[in-house]
């Protein structure tokens, strides 16, 4: 007890003394000169820029458009002051994670901005550069929700974060079957990142990263769309190395491969939202979304995805996506990349937090509805199979064994199978490594962003991997102990070791 009390009061007064040493620190770029911040994080030196843009503004005419990258010669940047970050991109607020009295959880459609966090600015040391691809879902993400200056400092990498385009404003498209000249293009969300990523090879060599050395990773949907990047052949020059946490192609409603479906949301958006009456023409439509509030497109988003599960999911679009992901990947129509891939222990913990009464178990038919729900891309037959493999047939009217099958169910479906079947595609080329984990540690404090009653639930390795029980922002709620720092310092060292060396 006593150990544990005096590393929380050590934590504390560290993470005052950071705040108060950071300094001013200037970096030329091919865009002019950008303001960041320098100082020492648990004895090792670290700089940071935050909001650095890598794109036009998303507003007025480039609204519902791909990202327009920023031109080195229009002179947006002269003397950029990075010091603070800009706010994340339309979601539900407050936003996880994040300090509610900074811009960090504001929201805007003015977002297209990215983070860097580095232990050298010295172009000739040629760090490895981990990117982060942030998106707990298709409606929620932000690239300053994590801290990385812990992780920078000691994994000796530069970690870039970043901001792109969520729900109706990054996911919507008009899915005219003829692929290409869109008017609302598929994927913007994908487009965002790939135009950082584009950013990133230019760029990162004036903060000491090395832009033939990037590992990108993710958890959840970022996870998923950080392997995207791997199977679509115009990122190819942007990744190296793949970090997969909670998340990858093969699970369930991430990705649409009906371009029919597409267009059906789009139909349902436009209606919810008024702009279907006298605009009889996809233009029409297209104008009309353009000119409405950002407040009245968010609310359209809000009816619709509590109505309808996972609403928005990147789309095969013929384009970027050039076919589902399982069929590039058993093709071998993919980039060979290094691969760490795994899931926590209760994953579906979140999910099943969801369902009504679940404290006292479920019913059997929630259970039942549940497959249909998850499965429904499924065959009738297949969902029968399912049902009767999950199902504990001793106590098919137990709330609480129904319960359990059900986390079991989800687990296995959502994480465990398709991490194996990841790691068994990308493990066949022997030029590459591949590494499998089960994150199963629960801090030795209770957590106030993780419930005792979840366990080791989703997105719970994240605050590990950025390095908080070691050294966290003053606003972040947990209280650490030294167990806990060990396992962070542990985890850091493992991804640091492969953003390193693969």
């Amino acid at each position: 007890m006593k150990l544990t009390s005096f590393f929380i009061l050590f934590s504390i007064v560290i993470n005052s003394l950071i705040t108060q040493s950071f300094s001013s620190v200037i970096v030329t770029t091919n865009y002019g000169d950008v303001i960041g911040r320098s100082g020492i994080i648990n004895g090792k030196q670290v700089s940071f820029f935050l909001g650095l843009p890598y794109a036009i503004p998303p507003l007025g005419k480039y609204r519902f458009q791909a990202p327009q990258p920023i031109p080195q010669s229009s002179g947006r940047i002269r003397r950029y002051d990075a010091r603070l970050y800009k706010p994340s991109c339309i979601q539900p607020t407050p936003i996880p994670w994040t300090n509610p009295t900074t811009a960090q959880a504001n929201i805007h459609e003015d977002c297209l901005y990215l983070n860097v966090f580095t232990p050298s600015l010295n172009k000739t040391d040629k760090l490895p550069v981990f990117v982060w691809i942030d998106g707990t879902s298709s409606t929620e993400g932000s690239g300053s929700r994590w801290m990385a200056t812990t992780l920078a400092s000691q994994a000796n990498v530069v970690v870039v974060t970043f901001n792109y385009r969520l729900g109706v404003f990054g996911f919507l498209t008009t899915a005219e079957l003829k692929s290409h000249g869109r008017q609302i293009p598929a994927n913007i969300a994908l487009l965002d990142q790939q135009v950082a990523l584009r950013w990133v090879q230019d760029n990162i060599d004036h903060f000491g990263g090395n832009p033939r050395a990037v590992t990108v990773g993710g958890d959840g949907l970022g996870a998923t769309a950080a392997q995207l990047h791997t199977l679509i052949p115009s990122s190819y020059n942007y990744i190296h190395n793949l970090i997969l946490q909670s998340g990858n192609v093969r699970m369930v409603h991430t990705i649409e491969s009906n371009i029919h479906k597409a267009r059906s949301i789009f139909r349902l958006f436009v209606a919810e939202v008024g702009c279907l009456g006298q605009n009889h023409t996809v233009t029409q439509q297209v104008n009309c979304l353009q000119r409405l509030s950002t407040r009245k497109l968010f609310q359209g988003q809000k009816v619709l995805t509590q109505q309808y599960w996972r609403f928005f999911k990147y789309v095969v679009d013929g384009v970027l996506i050039r076919d589902h992901p399982r069929i590039l990947l058993d093709q071998g129509n993919f980039k060979k990349v290094n691969l760490i891939v795994g899931y926590n222990l209760n994953d579906s913990a979140k999910l099943i937090q969801q369902l009504p009464h679940q404290n006292q178990g479920i019913h059997r038919d929630i259970f039942l509805l549940l497959i249909d729900t998850l499965f429904d891309e499924f065959n009738h037959a297949i969902r029968r199979a399912i049902i009767h493999e999950y199902t504990n047939w001793q106590n098919v009217s137990s709330p609480i064994f129904n319960l359990r099958q059900a986390d079991k169910l989800i687990t296995d479906s959502l994480y465990a199978a398709p991490t194996e079947y990841i790691a068994n595609i990308y493990s066949r080329d022997s030029s590459t490594s591949t590494f499998v984990y089960l994150y199963s540690y629960r801090g030795s404090n209770p957590d106030p962003y993780y419930p005792s009653q979840l366990g080791v639930s989703n997105t719970m390795e994240i605050p590990y991997v950025f390095g908080y029980p070691v050294a966290k922002p003053n606003y972040y709620a947990t209280a650490y102990t030294m167990t806990d720092r060990q396992v962070s310092l542990e985890v850091m060292s493992l991804w640091g070791n492969f953003i390193h060396h693969g």
